[in-house]
Parts: structure tokens; C-alpha cells; sequence
């Protein structure tokens, strides 16, 4: 299989070497490859990320300096924390209890209601850890419901599994992707999306994709069921992680707002990384049983540092991209074609984002993407914000393949959902999600 992925980039090598100039030859193999060794090698994204980053830097794509500014700079930091933030909760079943006790005080009393209950936790959820951590802690639970019920719990799981998905898209942190574009709008447009500021401008889309599948939901799945689960005792160290991680958020969601939040007072040197920072420090200096800390350093062994690669990989591609020339020529080229509205050019460009999704992870997919961001200006009046929020909302609403997300991968393989059912559903979603994009930013 390698050698066919290696064949495919040496032809592709080929054919750009005629009809591109240095320093664009040889960066897309280069970016295909590292594509491609994802989907087929996930287990090896981490040595693959840091093999394409080391081959920009030596291929002159991209300075040391532009590549330490990445690692380093706020987004990879940010990811960093929000996957400490991750593990904390993890670790002390923060989330369980959140779930168990949601259920246990909102007793649904019909399948329609228990199904938006779940996508709700799971959306919630999804946007402080990640969504596959969230899915996994619904699967038995779910299970269990539907045991109890006689339910079947397909319907259920697929439904959990778009809630998380759903979900991750609100916040910065909640899936890598966010922060991707968000770094992308800063670096390349000086544009300073906080953390508030972005949950504002994508909540329209995702309050829209959430009423349309609670409509859904209420109309298609009326029976009535029992569900019977009870409290589970909040400990004093999962009262403690909760208070930490919801005054973090609370900082982070009034640093500019309202009337210039708190940054107006004391000035933009206190950033989100630093309060993250800070928390961790404060987790660290907490102690949930005798001389065990909430969060210590071993803890930063088990953290998963997959996805800040991967998002670090992507953001030193799309510098590449973005230096090469690659995405002013293309311009050039649409330039001189007609026949083709500036609709119907948007239209293409957030459907092929979307399957290709469907394949590959969200946030490699962002990061090349987003270098078209030039490209869709200059065929239609968006503005940048706009163009970079088509493009990871669209990335983002992959719904249809188990590969599209980890959350679509747990729920097919407990065995109790079918991928007809998947795809049919996920179809029929990411269809409703580009016409919402098509209302509200095109």
C-alpha cells in the first residue's frame, strides 16, 4: 500500500513539475503524502507530522523561525491545555457525572425526548473534551438505557454521535480544526478571534443544524419509555476540576465582552493560554486524596498529543501553501474561466471540503483549505471571516463515512448500528448543514 501511495505522489510530482515552478514543485507530494500516511498509518500521525514538518523546513518551504512560531504560538498552546483539560476531566469521571446526573434529574419520558437529552450532553460535553472522550462515556450508558427500555439504542448512538460532533464545532477547543482557523485568520488576515468572539459567530449554524434535528427527532421517534436512572454522588475532587475548568471558561468567555470585559481594565497581556496555564498550576497544587494531585506531571505523559501535531503539521503546510504562489495562480486561473457564478464556485469548493472529510481528518483537511480562503474572495464579496468559516464549518459536517469522525467509528462498532442507516442519516445531515451554510454566509 505504501508503495502505491508513493507511486500516486511521484506521478502527481510529475505532472506539477511541468505546470508549476519552485517553490510550488514539490509541495504538493509532499502535503499528499502526509495526507495519505494519516488515513492509512493513524496510529503513526505523530512521526508522520514531524517527518512533513522537518521535509518543509529542508525543502526551504518554510523557515525555523516560522516553524517555532508555530509550535509555540497560541493555537498549538491552547490545543495543549484544552487536551489537559481533556484528560482532567477524564480522570476524575467529570463527565460521567454530568451525564448521569442530567438523565437522573430530566427523567425523559418518551424516545424523542431521551434522544435530544443525549445529543444535548454530548454536545456539551464535546465542546470542553473531545468528542470521541464524550461518545465513549455514552455508549454504555446508552446501552444500559436501552437494555432497560428494550429499546434498540441504533437510533440513539447515531444521534449521540452528531451531537458530538455537533457540539465540538462551538468552541475553540472543542475540535482542532477551530483552532486552525483560527490561527489562520490572525496570521494571514490579522484578524483576533477570542474565545467568546468565535462561539457568537458559529452559533447561528449550529443552533440551526440542532433545531432542524430536534424537529426531526420529535416528529419521527414519539414512543413513550421509562427510563429509571438515579444521582450519583458528586466527590469533592470532581467538585474541584469542575470549579477550575468553569472558572477558566468564564475568563476566556468575558475577556472582551461585555463593554470590553476584563481585557479593557487590565490589558491584553493575560492570554487564554496563560489562564489555562494558570488552572493547570492551581490542578496541580490540589489534592484529591492524600498527597494525590488532581493533575500531576505524569499525568502530561498520558495526554493524547496526536491531534497537536496534527494541528501543528497543518498549520506549517498552510503557511507553505499560503508563500508558494500555489493559491495566486489559481486565482489567475479562475480568473479567466466563465460560465461559472461565484455561487456556484463557493457551492464547489464547501461541498468537495465536505467529502473529502468524509476520508481524511477535519483538521488536515482545514489547514490546505483554508489557503483557498484567497481564492474565494477574489470570485465573490465575502470577507475573509466568512470564507474561513465556510471552510472549516464545512469540514467540520462530515456526518455520512465511520472514517468522517471517531465518534461515527464508536458507534458502528459496538455492533447495534447499521452503516446503511448511518450513511442514509449522515447524508440527508451534511446536505441540511451546506444549505445552512449557503443562508447564513454565502
Amino acid at each position: 500500500m505504501i508503495v502505491f501511495v508513493l507511486g500516486i505522489c511521484i506521478i502527481l510530482l510529475e505532472i506539477l513539475s511541468v505546470t508549476l515552478q519552485w517553490p510550488a514543485t514539490y509541495l504538493w507530494p509532499l502535503s499528499l503524502t502526509c495526507l495519505f500516511g494519516w488515513i492509512l498509518y493513524p496510529k503513526k500521525c505523530i512521526e508522520i507530522g514531524v517527518a512533513t514538518v522537518i521535509g518543509l523546513v529542508l525543502l526551504q518551504y518554510l523557515s525555523v523561525t516560522e516553524m517555532l512560531s508555530i509550535l509555540f504560538g497560541h493555537v498549538v498552546l491552547l490545543l495543549f491545555i484544552g487536551s489537559c483539560f481533556s484528560y482532567l476531566m477524564v480522570k476524575h469521571k467529570v463527565h460521567e457525572v454530568i451525564s448521569t446526573n442530567t438523565l437522573a434529574t430530566l427523567q425523559p419520558k418518551s424516545l424523542s425526548s431521551l434522544m435530544i437529552v443525549v445529543m444535548g450532553i454530548a454536545a456539551f460535553l464535546s465542546m470542553w473534551i473531545s468528542n470521541t472522550s464524550a461518545v465513549v462515556m455514552l455508549i454504555p450508558i446508552v446501552a444500559a438505557i436501552a437494555q432497560q427500555t428494550k429499546l434498540s439504542s441504533e437510533s440513539i448512538l447515531i444521534i449521540g454521535a452528531y451531537g458530538a460532533t455537533i457540539g465540538g464545532m462551538l468552541t475553540p477547543i472543542g475540535t482542532p480544526s477551530n483552532l486552525v482557523a483560527v490561527d489562520y485568520a490572525e496570521r494571514f488576515f490579522s484578524i483576533k478571534v477570542g474565545f467568546l468572539d468565535w462561539f457568537l459567530y458559529v452559533l447561528p449554524f449550529v443552533s440551526m443544524l440542532m433545531l432542524m434535528l430536534t424537529g426531526y427527532i420529535c416528529f419521527a421517534y414519539r414512543q413513550p419509555v421509562q427510563v429509571n436512572i438515579s444521582h450519583i454522588p458528586v466527590v469533592p475532587q470532581q467538585k474541584r476540576v469542575m470549579q477550575l475548568i468553569g472558572g477558566c471558561i468564564l475568563l476566556w468567555a468575558t475577556k472582551t465582552l461585555p463593554f470590553g470585559g476584563w481585557q479593557a481594565i487590565v490589558g491584553d497581556r493575560i492570554t487564554e493560554e496563560l489562564i489555562g496555564m494558570g488552572v493547570l498550576v492551581l490542578a496541580y497544587f490540589s489534592y484529591c486524596q492524600k498527597n494525590k494531585r488532581l493533575f500531576a506531571f505524569s499525568d502530561l505523559s498520558k495526554v493524547s498529543y496526536s491531534g497537536i501535531v496534527m494541528v501543528m503539521t497543518g498549520l506549517c503546510i498552510a503557511q507553505a501553501v499560503k508563500t508558494s504562489g500555489v493559491v495566486e495562480m489559481l486565482s489567475v486561473y479562475v480568473a479567466t474561466l466563465e460560465g461559472i457564478s461565484s455561487m456556484s464556485w463557493l457551492l464547489m469548493i464547501a461541498s468537495a471540503v465536505s467529502m473529502l472529510t468524509e476520508l481524511c481528518s477535519n483538521t488536515a483537511v482545514t489547514a490546505l483549505s483554508l489557503t483557498l480562503t484567497d481564492l474565494m474572495m477574489s470570485t465573490s464579496s465575502l470577507d475573509p471571516l466568512s470564507c474561513i468559516l465556510i471552510i472549516t464549518l464545512s469540514a467540520n459536517s462530515a456526518f455520512i463515512l465511520p472514517t468522517a469522525t471517531p465518534p461515527n467509528a464508536l458507534v458502528l462498532g459496538t455492533g447495534k448500528v447499521s452503516l446503511s442507516k448511518m450513511m442514509g442519516f449522515g447524508a440527508v445531515l451534511s446536505m441540511i448543514s451546506l444549505l445552512i451554510l449557503r443562508i447564513l454566509y454565502f
